[in-house]
Protein backbone atom coordinates (compact mmCIF):
# COMPACT_ATOMS: atom_id res chain seq x y z
CA UNK A 1 0.00 0.00 0.00
CA UNK A 2 1.13 3.44 -0.82
CA UNK A 3 2.19 6.23 1.66
CA UNK A 4 -1.12 8.63 1.34
CA UNK A 5 -0.53 11.98 3.39
CA UNK A 6 -3.61 14.27 3.50
CA UNK A 7 -3.48 18.01 3.27
CA UNK A 8 -5.49 20.28 6.01
CA UNK A 9 -7.29 22.38 4.12
CA UNK A 10 -8.67 25.50 4.82
CA UNK A 11 -11.24 25.04 6.75
CA UNK A 12 -9.55 22.73 8.84
CA UNK A 13 -7.12 25.62 9.59
CA UNK A 14 -10.35 27.79 10.21
CA UNK A 15 -12.05 25.39 12.41
CA UNK A 16 -8.70 25.42 14.54
CA UNK A 17 -9.23 28.84 15.73
CA UNK A 18 -13.17 28.14 16.37
CA UNK A 19 -14.12 28.47 20.15
CA UNK A 20 -17.45 27.38 20.93
CA UNK A 21 -18.80 29.14 24.02
CA UNK A 22 -18.77 26.25 26.85
CA UNK A 23 -22.69 26.42 27.38
CA UNK A 24 -23.37 25.02 24.15
CA UNK A 25 -22.13 21.57 25.46
CA UNK A 26 -25.34 21.40 27.81
CA UNK A 27 -27.78 23.26 25.26
CA UNK A 28 -27.24 20.79 22.59
CA UNK A 29 -27.45 18.13 25.87
CA UNK A 30 -30.55 19.38 27.33
CA UNK A 31 -32.40 20.15 23.77
CA UNK A 32 -32.53 16.21 23.19
CA UNK A 33 -33.92 15.87 26.82
CA UNK A 34 -36.55 18.55 26.43
CA UNK A 35 -37.20 17.07 22.66
CA UNK A 36 -38.16 13.70 24.30
CA UNK A 37 -39.99 14.55 27.79
CA UNK A 38 -41.59 18.22 26.65
CA UNK A 39 -42.34 17.78 23.11
CA UNK A 40 -41.07 19.55 19.66
CA UNK A 41 -42.94 22.70 19.80
CA UNK A 42 -42.07 23.56 23.56
CA UNK A 43 -38.64 22.51 23.29
CA UNK A 44 -38.41 25.12 20.06
CA UNK A 45 -40.06 27.38 21.65
CA UNK A 46 -37.66 27.39 24.97
CA UNK A 47 -34.71 27.73 22.31
CA UNK A 48 -35.68 30.36 20.02
CA UNK A 49 -36.15 33.02 23.18
CA UNK A 50 -33.17 35.19 22.74
CA UNK A 51 -34.48 37.70 26.11
CA UNK A 52 -33.64 34.34 28.26
CA UNK A 53 -31.62 34.79 31.29
CA UNK A 54 -28.82 32.19 29.88
CA UNK A 55 -24.72 32.78 29.46
CA UNK A 56 -24.70 32.05 26.16
CA UNK A 57 -27.01 32.66 23.15
CA UNK A 58 -29.08 29.24 23.12
CA UNK A 59 -31.33 30.28 20.21
CA UNK A 60 -28.30 29.61 17.88
CA UNK A 61 -28.95 26.04 18.78
CA UNK A 62 -32.47 26.28 17.24
CA UNK A 63 -31.26 28.69 14.41
CA UNK A 64 -28.03 26.14 13.22
CA UNK A 65 -31.01 23.74 13.23
CA UNK A 66 -33.35 25.58 10.69
CA UNK A 67 -30.33 26.15 8.62
CA UNK A 68 -29.61 22.52 8.44
CA UNK A 69 -33.00 21.71 7.52
CA UNK A 70 -32.70 24.24 4.75
CA UNK A 71 -36.28 25.35 4.34
CA UNK A 72 -34.97 29.13 3.04
CA UNK A 73 -35.58 32.65 4.44
CA UNK A 74 -39.73 32.58 3.84
CA UNK A 75 -39.94 32.41 7.61
CA UNK A 76 -40.02 35.73 10.32
CA UNK A 77 -37.48 36.04 13.27
CA UNK A 78 -38.36 32.68 15.50
CA UNK A 79 -37.85 31.01 11.65
CA UNK A 80 -37.79 27.20 13.11
CA UNK A 81 -40.59 27.95 15.41
CA UNK A 82 -42.79 29.37 12.61
CA UNK A 83 -41.97 26.61 10.47
CA UNK A 84 -43.42 24.10 12.39
CA UNK A 85 -46.28 26.01 13.56
CA UNK A 86 -47.65 26.31 9.52
CA UNK A 87 -46.29 22.64 8.95
CA UNK A 88 -48.33 20.67 11.70
CA UNK A 89 -49.23 18.19 9.02
CA UNK A 90 -45.61 17.29 8.86
CA UNK A 91 -44.28 17.19 12.65
CA UNK A 92 -44.06 13.63 12.76
CA UNK A 93 -41.53 13.44 10.23
CA UNK A 94 -39.51 17.22 11.06
CA UNK A 95 -39.42 16.10 14.43
CA UNK A 96 -37.42 13.04 13.54
CA UNK A 97 -35.41 15.13 11.16
CA UNK A 98 -34.66 17.62 14.22
CA UNK A 99 -33.89 14.92 16.98
CA UNK A 100 -31.30 13.42 13.89
CA UNK A 101 -29.86 16.80 13.62
CA UNK A 102 -29.69 17.71 17.22
CA UNK A 103 -27.23 13.63 17.72
CA UNK A 104 -25.39 15.03 14.75
CA UNK A 105 -24.91 18.35 16.06
CA UNK A 106 -24.03 17.02 19.34
CA UNK A 107 -20.77 14.49 17.36
CA UNK A 108 -19.79 17.40 15.63
CA UNK A 109 -19.33 19.74 18.29
CA UNK A 110 -16.77 17.28 19.91
CA UNK A 111 -14.07 18.83 17.31
CA UNK A 112 -14.38 21.84 18.61
CA UNK A 113 -12.46 23.30 21.05
CA UNK A 114 -14.75 25.23 24.14
CA UNK A 115 -14.19 28.27 25.63
CA UNK A 116 -13.60 28.22 29.24
CA UNK A 117 -14.16 31.64 30.13
CA UNK A 118 -17.15 33.29 31.97
CA UNK A 119 -19.57 35.74 30.17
Amino acid sequence: MGDYQFKESKMDEQNKEIKLPKEFKGYISSFGASLIQSGLLPTVAFFEDENANSQSDRSKIAEIIFDILNIGDSYEKNKLLDYLIKNKENEKEIKEDIKNIAIALKLAMRTFKFDDKEK
